[in-house]
């Protein structure tokens, strides 16, 4: 009976039951279509969102009307988000194509089906991938299945990072269109490709596209070689790297508006540009690497852990500060990916993702291997960057496609693997899990002491802590290789029919990422967040109903304000902060941190801070004199100038009524060149904010300090978003004219329609000297390359749809083959 079933078995491996299941073209997206709605059902099925760190929990976000949402779609040039931003050389996540989504919900309900589409984007492309090696369908189901459920992807959703996901799920798609290239030749997946690259630029995680395009380039290289080698064909090679190229090309064209302003305005403004720039050192562009631990979690992954949401308990020792994802991709694909890299001379398949393995692997090592030190130095863009541990993705993913080329062989009727090579191979690593799961303590001891000799006691002390979790890990992990040791063993004797195994690694595969998954994927109920009109409504009317143009400092990120506040400052990591304005925020908030005394008050004078909000539990250590916690009773003086003007739900307010107005006159000029000096001066003793302004080039004009009580500025329109600025001033004497926004060498100043030259003044902000007399001074702001961007952009979409609408028409031939 075993000879009859084995011969039944034989007959069947091509003829695969899933094969035919999946033989339908809507089969397979409608697979990992269920796959996201079962994952994210506490979401899709419900008003829940997720939590996420990044995305905030501001739930107010997004509630205006649809027509608002559309009309938001219209290029903007400049915001006053954090003292005045470039937008227009900002990032661009409305052109994303899920964007629309959003005129229809809530902003963090549409967060939650960027995440839902990217773990469906990330399933179904790496379907197209594997199919294309090619593989069967079944074996890409399976693999598609891996990826998308794996932590790599997933575990994202905590530090609310769905732009770094939907680059995840739009890398099988580039991958799958540039194998095609190179071994169809056909121009429709020129247009894929470029489609790919457009929309990973509009996630919009520049970063984590950049890596990929890493990648495409390492894949593509290997593979032309590989290609050349085998037919000595130089026009063949040419005309590959063309249709690549063009692709490449074509979907930077399209994301134009979000690629070449961002770059430039990251080379020369943000806080990662200048000689004092983030972005100088290469300590900082190594910042957030993965280290030996990280990869060791590779296999298991509490073995150096992570802070676990669920349970708000942090349980990671390694190197970093903190650890809010997981790098993990299963032990499955670990098992059959190792199995796949015993063939890298027979199968030329393998040799491409073994090498975009490896360099991604060393570059994620950072300060570890030279790998990052040769692209830090020769790879252009490296060096404004930092977290290289994000390029995990690239080395999980061809994983993944290994992984599938050793399952894909083991569902074919004639099986090429040696049941010999899997003792030594499986044997070795399960020795490893089974040595860690019976002698954790002295794992981490030896593993300290030999390369991380120089730990803090404090992290030892975690690890320790952490023992339980790495005993588990280590025998769930044994235990998974074992059974994976074992499924493969007995199909290659034939024991077992493929689609035993396939029903055997199915939960294999989801058991073992999901028990990671889990931790990471919290639901929230808004409703349970009242809007700030609900709970804060004094605080709130207060602040919108003073008419004049004037900021708001939140120091330490107790209360939140809806958009239409103009805060000074924000509580979360902003990278694109232009650099001069967030030294002199910190220096700002530096200085507070000593108390409300003359330097913080000088500060906040300059930055035009009006209104300071502040929550009950920091208000003591912040603001001495302060009003009691149970007082209701009104201002209260706290020096002069400064008065409580609201005290609800454990929130203070207090205005300033010193603060710099928005636009104002000055007549006693101090010209200083040296910008750290002017930093200096803002909170000298000798610093008269209220009298005087310092500008770092010559104004060109004798300025009188007379006193005039009828001098007047009037806003005769402010259009923030395209950056249009008109002011009637009237001046007795030359006067210094301070605008309280950002210097940005994009805005230009007219006096009655004559250009004038706009100074930088007090360190951050715009001043533009006026003549005596009544004038009409307009500031417009220009960014050249980002109109011509924009334009590129529309065009390159045109051209990008009609491409893939005319080369995906069924050809003749294609016709006369179906026939």
């Amino acid at each position: 009976s075993m000879g009859t079933a084995r011969v039944k078995n034989e007959q069947n491996e091509d003829g695969l039951l899933f094969e035919r299941l999946l033989g339908k073209a809507w089969v397979a997206p409608v697979f990992f279509l269920l796959f996201a709605i079962i994952y994210f059902a506490g979401f899709v099925f419900s008003d829940d969102v997720m939590e996420g760190l990044d995305t905030r929990m501001e739930f107010h976000l997004g509630k205006e009307p649809a027509s608002e949402k559309i009309a938001d779609l219209s290029p903007e040039n400049w915001k006053r988000y954090l003292g005045g931003t470039p937008i227009s050389g900002f990032r661009q996540p409305k052109y994303f194509p899920l964007y629309p989504i959003y005129a229809f919900t809530t902003f963090h309900r549409y967060l939650g089906w960027r995440y839902f589409f990217a773990t469906f984007f990330t399933g179904y492309f790496t379907y197209l991938c594997v199919r294309g090696l090619p593989l069967k369908r079944t074996t890409a189901a399976l693999a598609g299945l891996a990826y998308a459920s794996s932590p790599t992807l997933l575990t994202f959703v905590y530090p609310g990072q769905e732009g770094k996901m939907l680059v995840i799920g739009l890398l099988p798609l580039m991958v799958w269109a540039l194998y095609r290239i190179i071994d169809t030749r056909k121009p429709i997946f020129t247009f894929v490709l470029g489609a790919g690259v457009a929309a990973g630029i509009y996630t919009p995680h520049l970063q984590m596209l950049y890596y990929a395009l890493i990648g495409l380039g390492i894949l593509f290289g290997v593979r032309l070689i590989q290609t050349y080698v085998g037919e000595r064909d130089i026009r063949m090679a040419a005309l590959r790297s063309s249709l690549a190229a063009a692709g490449i090309i074509l979907g930077l064209a399209v994301g134009a508006a979000g690629t070449f302003p961002a770059y430039k305005y990251t080379k020369t403004e943000s806080r990662r540009a200048g000689d004092q720039g983030q972005g100088v050192t290469k300590e900082y562009a190594q910042s957030w690497s993965l280290h030996p631990e990280e990869i060791a979690s590779l296999l298991i992954p509490e073995f150096v852990h992570f802070f676990k949401p669920q349970d708000r308990q942090n349980l990671y020792w390694g190197r970093n500060a903190l650890k809010l994802n997981a790098e993990y991709f299963g032990i499955a694909v670990v098992f059959f990916a190792a199995l796949a890299l015993g063939r890298i001379r027979r199968d030329r398949r393998v040799l491409p993702l073994a090498v975009l393995i490896a360099i991604t692997l060393a570059f994620s090592l950072g300060p570890h291997t030279p790998v990052f030190n040769f692209f830090f130095h020769f790879v252009p863009g490296t060096n404004l960057l930092r977290t290289p541990g994000m390029i995990a993705f690239l080395f999980a993913f061809p994983a993944v496609l290994l992984a599938a080329m050793s399952i894909d062989r083991l569902l074919c009727r004639d099986i090429d693997l040696d049941p010999k090579q899997l003792l030594p191979f499986g044997g070795t690593v399960g020795a490893v899990f089974l040595i860690t799961a019976l002698a954790p303590e002295s794992v981490i001891t030896g593993w300290t002491r030999v390369f991380w000799s120089d730990a803090a006691s404090e992290k030892i002390q975690i690890a320790t802590a952490n023992l339980p979790s790495l005993t588990t890990g280590a025998w769930l992990a044994l235990l998974w290789w074992v059974s994976l040791a074992v499924l493969t063993y007995l199909r290659i004797q034939k024991r077992i029919p493929a689609q035993t195994l396939i029903l055997a690694l199915l939960p294999v595969i989801l058991i073992d990422t999901w028990r990671i998954d889990k931790q990471f994927l919290k639901y929230v109920d808004p409703e349970r967040s009242p809007d700030p009109d609900v709970l804060i409504p004094q605080t709130l009317g207060t602040i919108e109903s003073d008419a004049g143009y004037h900021r708001t400092w939140v120091p330490a990120g107790d209360v939140q304000f809806p958009e239409s506040v103009d805060l000074l400052t924000v509580n979360y990591h902003e990278p694109f902060i232009l650099r001069r304005y967030d030294r002199a925020t910190v220096r700002l908030m530096e200085s507070l941190q000593k108390g409300l005394r003359e330097p913080t008050y000088k500060l906040m004078n300059v930055l035009n801070v009006k209104y300071l909000a502040i929550g009950a539990q920091r208000v003591q250590a912040v603001l001495p004199p302060l009003v009691g916690p149970g007082s209701t009773e009104g201002k209260v003086s706290l020096r002069r100038g400064v008065e409580a003007v609201a005290n609800e739900r454990g929130t203070y307010l207090f205005r300033n009524q010193n603060a710099q107005p928005f636009f104002y006159l000055s007549g006693d000029p101090v010209t200083i060149m040296d910008g750290d000096q002017v930093l200096n001066q803002l909170s000298a003793d000798t610093f008269n904010p209220i009298t005087q302004v310092i500008l770092e080039s010559d104004p060109g004009l004798v300025v009188t300090p007379e006193v005039s009580f009828d001098e007047t500025v009037v806003v005769e329109s402010f259009n923030a978003r395209q950056g249009e600025i008109v002011l009637t001033v009237n001046a007795a004497h030359p006067r210094v004219l301070v605008v309280c926004q950002n210097f940005h060498p994009y805005w230009s100043a007219e006096i009655d329609g004559e250009p004038v030259q706009i100074h930088r003044a007090n360190y951050v902000w715009q001043a533009v000297v006026v003549p005596a007399g009544e004038y009409t001074i307009s500031l417009i702001y220009h960014d050249a390359l980002a109109q011509m961007c924009r334009w590129v952009s529309l065009i390159s979409a045109l051209i990008l749809v009609g491409g893939l609408v005319y080369f995906s028409r069924p050809r003749p031939n294609d016709q006369k083959q179906v026939a």
